[in-house]
């Protein structure tokens, strides 16, 4: 029994040691490098160039299918029944293009955001783990899932300047 209670109070004793050990971190505010990076500005332009041209097929889509619609409904008390059904089914036919070209091109860009968005966040990771390791941290938070902390612990500022550089 005796050795049982001192194999316990050794295991507490090398637990404590171990767990005494100082944890060192810091936090980053990636979401405020991200959005500090020239490179994200070069990107965001990039984007809203090509969602430009995309808008302008999705307008001229749009175009088509309100000229037909409006030509339809000017024709449609000249038109026989089994020609009017026709007329409706081409319009319906002409709006399911349309939502789906919409959806097509929204997907599209999407991919293209996260294809220009990748090699920054890229960036800012590689920065943020060479950060880490120059100054012997053993962890770096992102500050949005921090609570509360010491404001000598941000580094966001460093980052930011790396990331420009």
């Amino acid at each position: 029994m005796k050795k049982i209670i001192v194999m316990c109070v050794f295991l507490a004793m090398t637990a404590g040691l171990l767990f005494s050990a100082e944890l060192k971190f810091a936090l980053v505010d990636t979401e405020r490098v991200y959005n500090a990076s020239k490179e994200k500005q070069t990107a965001q332009n990039v984007l809203e160039k090509e969602a430009n041209d995309l808008n302008k097929q999705l307008e001229k889509k749009y175009n088509e299918v309100m000229s037909f619609e409006q030509s339809f409904r000017e024709q449609a008390a000249f038109l026989s029944q089994e020609e009017g059904k026709k007329k409706q089914q081409e319009l319906m036919v002409k709006q399911e293009e349309f939502n789906k070209l919409r959806g097509e091109l929204n997907q599209k860009l999407a991919r293209r955001e996260a294809e220009l968005m990748k090699p920054i966040f890229d960036k800012i990771r590689s920065i943020v783990t060479n950060l880490r390791k120059e100054r012997d941290l053993d962890v770096i938070f992102d500050k949005s899932v921090t609570l509360s902390a010491n404001d000598d612990l941000d580094m966001t500022d460093i980052v930011i300047e790396r990331v420009n550089k």
